[in-house]
């Protein structure tokens, strides 16, 4: 199993981008996720477009504790997808559409 976010986009297609495994994201995301209170990353947890500030702090505070808490082939998987997220969820805002969810 894995952790992806999701968002139905106005037209009917619908955007996704993976997290990580179900094992990692719990031995390492969740764990930075409950340690820095970051209510808008958790598992299940929806946000709105106009969010996305707030989203991308909340990955870059996610980011600084990976780095100081997980081992180095740990914080660069991490890393990577954080950068991937901050990248991409931006660029998808600027499509119509609902909100986005963690599944």
């Amino acid at each position: 199993m894995s952790i992806d976010i999701t968002r139905d986009r106005s037209d009917g297609s619908y955007f996704l981008h993976a997290i990580s495994s179900q094992d990692f994201y719990d031995s390492c995301w969740a764990v930075g996720i409950k340690e820095n209170n970051l209510l808008l990353l958790h598992e299940y947890s929806e946000f709105s477009a106009e969010d996305i500030d707030e989203v991308l702090k909340q990955l870059d505070i996610l980011k600084a504790w990976a780095e100081k808490k997980l081992s180095p082939d740990d914080f660069e998987r991490m890393a990577e997808r954080i950068e991937q997220l901050k990248l991409w969820l931006p660029l998808e805002c600027e499509n119509e559409g609902g909100n986005f969810y963690y599944i």
